[in-house]
């Protein structure tokens, strides 16, 4: 079975439709069937899956199903990202009418995968390290006393800390993926890189790490040795101000 997300009006709690690829109304979603209340029993069918959804709070996310507790009647949603900022906020429950609709991402037929998997133990990723790319730099005169030449240089840069084995295995995917990050943010901090413009830049940064963090989150989901680590994974815009 195949689900498509709904983005409509509020529904009625009992109510759910269903549309087939043969269907000529204007809810045929080519193939993939409307589910407006996701019941216990689809949330069970659908453990491992990574599915698109939205939830009190955080409003539109992407998550991977996690185990179904009748007892609490809450299902567990597993490594959730926003859609809207790319945040990654963990393992949270919810109740099924919590679930607004649901897309599955990964439905077998239509050329997705299955969701990817932890394949290194805990106990092995290692220690954090930090890896960092410069999203932009200027030099600025600062002389002294002693030395009327001396110059410095403000740096602004990406960090990303990863876990060492990620770090090891994936280079090259988690470089790509910091490129992107990078030049989401340098669009957002290049009006503020020069002296003269700078005393805006530490109120730019936050939009611009918002930016950067979904770029990241979205270009490592299409990873499947990084996605699974993505709560171990922190981003940062930095500064740092040295003598040249």
């Amino acid at each position: 079975m195949q689900y498509n997300y709904y983005y409509g009006q509020p529904y009625p709690q009992s109510f759910y439709s269903q549309v087939t690829a043969n269907d000529d109304s204007d809810f045929n979603m080519s193939r993939q069937q409307m589910l407006l209340l996701v019941t216990p029993e689809e949330l069970q069918k659908l453990s491992g899956r990574k599915i698109r959804t939205t939830v009190p709070n955080l409003g539109s996310i992407t998550a991977t199903v996690g185990p179904y507790d009748p007892n609490t009647n809450r299902v567990q949603l597993q490594n959730i990202v926003s859609v809207a900022d790319g945040m990654n906020h963990g393992t949270l429950g919810y109740l099924p009418t919590e679930l607004g609709g649901l897309q599955v991402l990964d439905t077998p037929g239509t050329g997705g995968e299955p969701s990817p998997q932890p394949t290194i133990p805990p106990d092995q990723l290692g220690q954090d390290v930090a890896l960092t790319k410069t999203i932009g730099s200027f030099d600025y005169p600062s002389p002294t006393a002693t030395n009327p030449f001396r110059r410095r240089r403000y740096r602004v840069y990406l960090e990303v800390t990863v876990p060492q084995a990620i770090a090891q295995t994936v280079q090259s995917a988690l470089d790509r993926c910091m490129e992107v990050a990078k030049a989401r943010a340098l669009t957002i901090l290049a009006p503020f890189l020069t002296p003269v413009t700078v005393g805006g830049l530490l109120a730019a940064i936050p939009g611009a790490l918002s930016a950067a963090l979904q770029a990241f989150t979205t270009c490592v989901a299409t990873v499947p040795q990084i996605y699974p680590y993505l709560n171990r994974i922190k981003v940062d815009i930095k500064t740092s101000d040295k003598v040249v």
